[in-house]
């Protein structure tokens, strides 16, 4: 690999972190502004900012969550781990 295939990586993984951090943090922010919204609204001045803001953080845990499994198992999928080297089928019986 070359050094300017290597920069253009590290440089696309640098970009991927941090629309991932800022997506973790800017959307229950969002979320929690809509809240505040609705709550100065409604008169319900706390209820929805901390219900949207609990919702917008458990939503990017369960988001990274399962966007690790899946990166994880494309990783195991590409090992050479996962070559089948010398194994052969067993023996058919009778």
């Amino acid at each position: 690999m070359s050094t300017t295939n290597a920069k253009r990586s590290t440089a696309a993984r640098l970009d991927d972190g941090m629309a991932r951090g800022m997506e973790m943090v800017l959307t229950p922010a969002l979320l929690g502004l809509f809240g505040y919204v609705a709550d100065r609204l409604l008169g319900t001045v706390p209820v929805f900012t901390i219900v949207a803001v609990v919702f917008g953080v458990v939503g990017m845990f369960v988001r990274s969550y399962y966007r690790y499994e899946a990166a994880m198992r494309a990783h195991e999928a590409e090992g050479p781990w996962r070559k089948a080297v010398g194994r052969s089928r067993p023996a058919e019986g009778p």
